[in-house]
Parts: C-alpha cells; structure tokens; sequence
C-alpha cells in the first residue's frame, strides 16, 4: 500500500470579493447531493494559480436564466442557449478552455448553525456571483 505525506498540502483559501481572470472547466452533470435534481458542476480555474472556484448550476427550468447567462459570456451561442432541445452538457464541454472574468463576492462561511454561526467544521467559501459579462470589461 502506498503512503503519501499530505502535511505539504495547503487549503485553498477563499478568494476575497473581486473580478478574477478564469478558464472554465466542465466537471459533470449529476443529481445534487441535497435535492437530488439534475445539476451541472463546472470549475473556473483562476489565472496560474490552479486555484478552483466550484460552480454549480441547477437544470431546473426557474434556475435555468443563471446557466444562460453566464453560458453566453464564455462563448456560447445563443442559438445552441436558445433551443428547445439544448443539451448542457455538449455546450459545457464546447466551453472547456475558454478564459472569462468571474465576479466573486464576499466569502462566507459553510455550513452555518440554526442561528447563523459557522459550525465547528466550517470552512470560508468564495461566493461565485457571475461570469462578466464581456461587452462591459
């Protein structure tokens, strides 16, 4: 059996509120792990940093308009966002290694107690707002 050595692993920190050059990545579509219905998970990988802010979208038709948006700013077009028969995850995979500008807003803390303070095991997460959107750099 092998043995690692994970005490040279350092935690990503938060990223704090700001506008971070990415790439996007695709990860999967998958149920979610709390409401069970079909989600898409992609990564923005910032700069050369390797560091990763973890987005994912519900494929639920009210939550759909977030996917769209922040879709059409990477690259995609809005013929493929505007069919009826469009398939996330061959225009996830078409967005695979495109650059774009996310916005991130203050990080928060996850997960939170009934009265809104951080559990023991709470982590400080970076709260991903929106892809900018590219007509506005």
């Amino acid at each position: 059996m092998a043995k690692v050595d994970f005490s040279a692993v350092a935690d990503f920190e938060a990223l704090q509120a700001g506008e971070y050059e990415c790439v996007f990545s695709f990860d999967k579509v998958a149920p979610a792990k709390n409401s069970g219905k079909d989600t898409l998970y992609a990564e923005y990988i910032v700069g050369d940093t390797n560091q990763k802010i973890f987005k994912s979208y519900s494929l639920e038709p009210k939550a759909l308009w977030a996917l769209k948006r922040d879709f059409i700013r990477i690259g995609a077009s809005l013929e493929d966002m505007n069919s009826s028969g469009a398939d996330p995850e061959v225009i996830a995979n078409g967005l695979n290694g495109v650059s774009c500008t996310v916005i991130c807003g203050e990080p928060y803390w996850y997960p939170l107690n009934p009265d809104g303070t951080p559990t023991p095991d709470a982590k400080l997460r970076t709260s991903f707002q929106e892809v900018k959107d590219p007509t506005k750099l």
